[in-house]
């Protein structure tokens, strides 16, 4: 299956196929980078992508917001680079994107507000 990261986070997708407990690679492209994450039945056993690998190319992934992604059923991948349960990399993504919401309220950071405050 595929479809836009506008209309399904890479999140919810994941999430989808843990639920399913499916195994196959999740191809994503955006303007901002291409990459890749491997499910293993379910499990987020691996991911690559602008210039990363493991965690960090996982969050840098489900960072992108716009682009396309494609499931491919079956695809295994041929290093494991994330030992976190899946659960737990959701988790950092999400905590991540609030962050970076907090620190960008109407266009400032949270160091401005709080120098402007004092």
């Amino acid at each position: 299956f595929s479809g836009k990261l506008s209309s399904f986070s890479l999140v919810n997708v994941v999430e989808f196929l843990e639920l399913r407990e499916w195994t196959g690679c999740l191809r994503v492209r955006s303007p901002r980078g291409v990459g890749r994450v491997w499910i293993d039945e379910g499990v987020i056993a691996a991911a690559e992508g602008a210039g990363l690998e493991g965690n960090d190319a996982f969050v840098a992934l489900a960072d992108l917001g716009s682009g396309t992604f494609r499931f491919e059923g079956g695809a295994r991948p041929v290093a494991v680079n994330i030992h976190r349960p899946t659960r737990a990399l959701v988790l950092e993504v999400l905590q991540s994107q609030e962050r970076r919401r907090r620190e960008t309220m109407c266009g400032r950071t949270i160091l401005d507000v709080e120098l402007h405050a004092a």
